[in-house]
């Protein structure tokens, strides 16, 4: 269970509505930040008023003054005005953790006439006060946040197979709040109410990022194109700080606009690339502007921020001249189903001098190769992803402005983080691998004969995972109905070395010693037998 207390209650207080700015003016919204004392959603007498808190329009950012107050310009047409959370205190959460903190303006609706999916009924003119209830909670110095890219389910058996393993793994690590990394739904918008009911059982606060799977692509433009994410989520672009770190959720899934159907009548999903606008990049910078430089940053997007092609963020080099200025950096995707993690430093744009690098993780996802492959003893597809490593999920621990990051292999205990590749039967000098789920560059990878050799080095040899090339052949063709596995990929996080040619004949241990960069130390253990050459 979250340490953070429910709280349900409205998440903003509305009451009666400006006169509609003259023609030409840019319209202003104002409001209080206080402390709701008996929780009810509304500011009642001796409520205090909470100063310095953050509130923005998803590009400028304003601090509170001494009577909680704000003022703010908002687009007349398509805009919202978010609190960003301060640390010691929750924002309201509705009945499926989803937290309240924000008003979306829309003041004729969303033109979805012609949308699959509903958008944003309209607002009409814009409210004369914005209030945003904050209530006091404990957080300690050290946290963990859960961590999810792409449950992606295309259908509600594939929601009850994520719910079934993941979400019923996740319910069992005490958490502050989780952060899902887009593609929380497949194409199917109407498919977010039974994933947030399920995450709901969780029982954690969900912080969520909108994916390219989660846009409405009826929409003309990259304008509408979030209208329904947003009616159930709020605005794609916020930021909240727990502890001493700031997260920031920046959508970075740029739509170009509807482009004909499928041959199965759905429109067509690809017409779009990974990009981070301008103003998005304003956003951040006025965020940092307000937050101390010994603190973490924390952003999250859905598609890398490094890569290439469609797997890739435009602006990259801007976005990291922005991050320069806090030397405890950290960024999270989705988006490619592998995982990998990134180290960019000042061929990229980032340049601080306590930190010549800034790390992004690449999160393995909850889908796995999208909830493909064979069922297992559980009746759920053993989903495995390209580059070897099985679905799930990961944990970042935070204490201070420090963090360190641990992958969990849905099914499996806490303590499988690698795959040994190694003969079963061996007569000396043979190649093994080992693919280390959540490996880097910066790890350091070692093996042994148990009892009859020292450590010794492995070499970093990224290469497609045996086991996974394996299971592709072994599928192909998929049973009847199923969709076939995507090809083998290379895998960043693997290790290969050969047996020593001298083994004494017997079974021994071949074991693998993990140090990663965060020195968490991992073994595991392959048993195998050498026979004697010998007449």
């Amino acid at each position: 269970m979250s340490f953070i207390r429910r709280i349900t209650v409205a998440a903003v207080s509305l009451v009666a509505l400006l006169i509609p700015p003259a023609q030409g003016q840019t319209p202003t919204a104002s409001g209080v930040v206080f402390e709701d004392l008996n929780a009810n959603g509304r500011m009642d007498p001796g409520e205090p008023p909470v100063e310095g808190v953050l509130v923005t329009n998803g590009v400028e950012v304003v601090a509170t003054d001494a009577r909680g107050r704000y003022i703010l310009p908002i687009d007349e047409r398509r805009g919202s005005i978010s609190v960003v959370k301060p640390a010691g205190y929750a924002t309201p959460i509705d009945d499926l953790n989803l937290p309240r903190f924000y008003y979306l303006h829309r003041p004729e609706g969303s033109p979805d006439e012609d949308f699959r999916f509903k958008g944003i009924a309209p607002t009409g003119p814009l409210p004369d006060t914005i209030d945003f209830p904050l209530t006091r909670v404990a957080e300690p110095e050290r946290y963990s946040v859960i961590l999810v890219a792409d449950p992606q389910p295309y259908n509600p058996q594939e929601v009850a197979w994520y719910g079934r393993t993941v979400a019923a793994e996740m319910a069992a690590i005490p958490a502050a709040f989780a952060i899902a990394l887009g593609d929380l739904v497949g194409d199917d918008l109407d498919l977010f109410e039974p994933y947030n009911e399920m995450n709901a059982l969780t029982g954690h606060r969900w912080h969520n990022v909108v994916g390219n799977h989660d846009l409405n692509f009826m929409a003309p433009n990259n304008d509408w194109a979030t209208e329904t994410y947003q009616r159930v989520y709020g605005p794609t672009d916020y930021a909240f700080a727990q502890g001493k770190a700031l997260y920031i959720v920046l959508n970075n899934v740029h739509w170009r606009g509807f482009n004909g159907y499928r041959n199965d009548g759905h429109p067509q999903t690809g017409n779009y690339f990974g990009d981070l606008s301008e103003s998005q990049i304003a956003f951040v910078a006025n965020l940092l502007e307000h937050t101390p430089t010994d603190h973490l940053i924390v952003l999250s997007t859905h598609i890398p921020l490094p890569g290439s092609g469609q797997h890739s963020t435009r602006n990259l080099d801007r976005l990291l001249a922005v991050l320069s200025s806090h030397p405890n950096t950290l960024s999270l995707s989705g988006h490619t189903h592998i995982q990998r993690h990134f180290f960019l430093g000042s061929d990229d744009g980032y340049v601080n001098p306590e930190n010549p690098t800034h790390h992004h993780y690449n999160v393995g996802t909850a889908s796995g190769t999208w909830w493909r492959g064979r069922t297992n003893v559980r009746g759920v597809p053993h989903a495995m992803m390209r580059d070897g490593t099985p679905n799930g999920f990961a944990v970042l621990t935070v204490e201070g402005n420090r963090y360190s990051i641990r992958y969990r292999a849905a099914g499996f205990p806490d303590d499988y983080q690698m795959n040994i590749h190694a003969p079963d039967h061996a007569s000396g000098g043979e190649a093994f691998s080992v693919n280390v789920f959540n490996g880097s560059e910066r790890s350091r990878v070692e093996f042994r004969i148990t009892g009859l050799t020292d450590w010794t080095p492995m070499e970093h040899d990224p290469q497609p995972d045996p086991l996974y090339a394996a299971i592709v052949e072994e599928e192909t063709p998929p049973a009847p109905g199923r969709r076939p596995l995507s090809r083998p990929m290379e895998a960043n996080h693997i290790w290969a070395a050969t047996l020593p040619s001298d083994l004494t004949p017997g079974t021994h241990w071949l074991e693998v010693r993990s140090t990663d960069m965060f020195a968490q130390v991992d073994t595991a253990r392959h048993p195998f037998r050498v026979v004697s050459s010998s007449p």
